[in-house]
């Protein structure tokens, strides 16, 4: 794995990252609404290379598995973070 790749992989987690912080839904839409954003920011020249990387690979993640417009449901993760708020009694 090259320096662009590494970054780029480290792109995707910190926006899921906020993504998690922000306690919204994990989706391909939103983690590429994020990597697009933070590309929006002007990054310097290796990480703006890194995060058209992440949109690319994310874009085609999303081909791959056939989502679309509307068509997201089955491609969203809601998770829940731990001591939060909750009717569980499982531990």
């Amino acid at each position: 794995m090259n320096k662009k790749e590494k970054l780029s992989e480290i792109l995707i987690g910190e926006a899921v990252l906020a993504l998690l912080e922000a306690d919204e839904a994990i989706s391909w839409r939103a983690l590429l609404g994020k990597l697009q954003l933070k590309l929006a920011e002007g990054l310097d020249e290796d990480r703006t290379q890194a995060a058209m990387l992440a949109i690319q690979e994310v874009k085609a993640e999303m081909r791959s598995r056939g989502t679309r417009r509307g068509g997201e449901a089955d491609n969203v993760v809601t998770l829940t973070r731990h001591g939060s708020d909750s009717d569980s009694t499982r531990h």
